[in-house]
C-alpha cells in the first residue's frame, strides 16, 4: 500500500514471466529506500502501476528498448513515468549498469565509446583492476554460467594441438542480444514469391548467418578453429551450427564443448563471438576479441560491420596485444557499474 506524501520508485519486470530479477531487486533495496513507496510492477501487480507525478523513478529490469518484442512494454512504462531506466548485469557478476536505452549493443557506451573516458583511467588503477578481476574470476574458474571442471593442459592441449588457434565462442541463439549482430538473417537472399519475407528479425536465424559469415571467412586464415558451444545453449539453430560443424563442412573448424573457457582462452590466440558476455571474460585473459555484432565493450575489441572486416581482422588477431590499453578499458567499464542495487537507484534518483 502507498504511503501519502512519499514519492514512488517502480520496479518493473520486462514481461509478465519474468519477475525473479525485479524481486531480487526489491529485497535489497526496500530497507534502503523507506522514505519512498517501492510499487511492485511485476507478479500479481504486472500492468497495474498508475501515471502520478510523484513516480519519480521507474528500473526496467533486463529491459531493452532496441529489442522489438519488449517496445510495448516501454510504451506503458513511459506512460506511467518519465524517468525509465532500463538495468541488467555485467557481463560477470558483482556489478550492475543502467540505461537509458538497454544493454549490449543499444547502450550508450557501445554507442559512445567516449563516454567511458578510458583516456582518464592511471596506469596503477588499471592494473590494480585487472589484478582483482584476474583473481576473481579466472584463477577461481568462475564465469557467469557455470563452466566444466578444469580438464587440465595436457588433454585440452591433445584435443587442441599445440598449434594458437582462434576461439570462437558460441550464444543461445535466441538471445535478444543476438538482435545486435552485423550479420542479420539476409532476408534479400529468399528466393520464393509466393508471400512477402516476414518483417520481424529472426534472431536464430541471425545468429547461423553470422556464425558461419565468420567460419566461412577464418577457415582460409590457416589457423585452427575450435567453436565452443554456450553451456545453455537450447535452439535448434543451435544443433544446425554444431551438426554443421560436425560433417564437416570447413577445413579448420572443430567444436570443443567440455573445457572450461578459462582454460580454452589462455591457449588461443585469439577470441571471436557475436556479442556474448564471454567476450569481456576473454578481455580479462587480455587477449585481443572480434565481435561480429554491437556491444557495450565493443570499444575494447576489433567490431567487424561488414565481410571485409572479417577478412581484416586476420591483421587483427596477429598483431600485438596492448594489454594497457584494456586493462584501462576494464577499469572504465566497470567505473561506470555499481557494485548494489541502491548505489545504482542513488545514481538514477532526481
Amino acid at each position: 500500500m502507498k504511503t501519502l506524501g512519499k514519492k514512488n520508485i517502480i520496479l518493473a519486470s520486462i514481461n509478465e514471466k519474468s519477475s525473479g530479477q525485479a524481486k531480487a531487486f526489491y529485497s535489497r533495496v526496500k530497507r534502503d529506500f523507506e522514505d519512498y513507496n517501492i510499487i511492485k510492477e511485476y507478479g500479481e501487480s504486472f500492468g497495474k502501476a498508475k501515471p502520478s507525478p510523484d513516480n519519480v523513478l521507474c528500473l526496467a529490469m533486463h529491459g531493452n528498448r532496441e529489442v522489438p518484442v519488449m517496445k510495448p512494454r516501454f510504451e506503458f512504462l513511459d506512460s506511467v513515468c518519465d524517468n525509465v531506466w532500463c538495468v541488467m548485469g555485467t557481463p560477470i557478476r558483482g556489478w550492475m549498469l543502467c540505461d537509458k536505452n538497454g544493454y549490449s549493443g543499444a547502450s550508450s557506451i557501445a554507442k559512445d565509446h567516449s563516454l567511458l573516458k578510458v583516456d582518464e583511467v592511471s596506469d596503477e588503477d588499471a592494473s590494480a583492476m585487472h589484478k582483482h578481476l584476474f583473481g576473481k574470476f579466472v584463477e577461481t574458474n568462475e564465469s557467469k554460467y557455470d563452466q566444466p571442471e578444469l580438464a587440465g593442459l595436457e588433454r585440452l592441449t591433445k584435443t587442441c594441438g599445440s598449434q594458437p588457434f582462434i576461439l570462437v565462442l558460441g550464444q543461445v541463439a535466441g538471445d535478444s542480444v543476438i538482435n545486435f549482430t552485423n550479420f542479420p538473417a539476409p532476408k534479400h537472399k529468399i528466393r520464393g514469391s509466393v508471400r512477402p519475407p516476414h518483417e520481424r528479425r529472426d534472431t536464430p536465424a541471425g545468429y547461423i548467418n553470422s556464425i558461419f559469415m565468420a567460419l566461412s571467412i577464418m577457415d582460409k586464415f590457416n589457423m585452427p578453429i575450435i567453436y565452443k558451444p554456450h553451456p545453455l545453449e537450447n535452439q535448434d539453430a543451435n544443433a544446425v551450427v554444431n551438426s554443421l560443424i560436425d560433417l564437416p563442412v570447413f577445413n579448420n573448424v572443430s567444436i570443443v564443448s567440455d573445457a572450461s573457457i578459462h582454460e580454452l582462452i589462455p591457449l588461443a590466440k585469439a577470441v571471436v563471438t557475436i556479442n556474448s558476455g564471454a567476450g569481456f571474460e576473454a578481455l580479462i585473459h587480455l587477449k585481443p576479441v572480434v565481435t561480429l555484432g554491437r556491444v557495450d565493450y565493443s570499444a575494447a575489441t576489433y567490431e567487424c560491420r561488414n565481410v571485409a572486416d572479417i577478412k581484416k581482422s586476420k591483421q587483427f588477431i596477429n598483431s600485438p596485444v596492448n594489454e594497457l590499453k584494456i586493462k584501462k578499458f576494464l577499469c572504465a567499464y566497470l567505473n561506470k557499474a555499481h557494485k548494489s542495487p541502491a548505489d545504482l537507484i542513488r545514481k538514477v534518483l532526481p
